[in-house]
């Protein structure tokens, strides 16, 4: 009437599973990151300064760990107003003069975009424009 009959089953499968997690990049490699790029940094092409009454300028001529490409940061204070720009220097310039040109064009064209809204703030405090 019952069957007394014990049936066993086996699994020949393994219980544990590894799994590999993809991860964001954490705090430690971050940290890392800033520290190569400012070591990076530290290996500066040249530094130029330049002190005039009302202006001041330095500029750095770098490479980044990621590009060969050569990149100019420039820090300017006008009138006690400090204001930082980058840029890259294009592989079609071969020459220094070219440099010099191209950089020239840049930073006259954001100085001048810089004054021009310190002029528009001042004459709207005034009502002049």
């Amino acid at each position: 009437m019952f069957d007394t009959h014990i049936h066993k089953r086996i699994e020949l499968v393994p219980t544990t599973v590894h799994q590999h997690e993809h991860r964001a990049p954490t705090d430690q490699s971050v940290q890392l990151l800033k520290e190569m790029e400012t070591a990076a940094q530290k290996k500066l092409i040249s530094v130029t300064r330049l002190d005039d009454n009302m202006l001041k300028a330095e500029w750095h001529r770098f490479r980044t760990p990621a590009s060969p490409c050569n990149w100019l940061a420039i820090r300017v204070k006008i009138n006690g107003s400090e204001h930082t720009m980058e840029m890259e220097l294009p592989w079609a310039v071969e020459t220094e003069d070219a440099v010099g040109d191209f950089v020239y064009r840049q930073v006259a064209d954001r100085l001048s975009a810089i004054l021009t809204s310190t002029i528009v703030a001042e004459s709207r405090k005034t009502r002049v424009l």
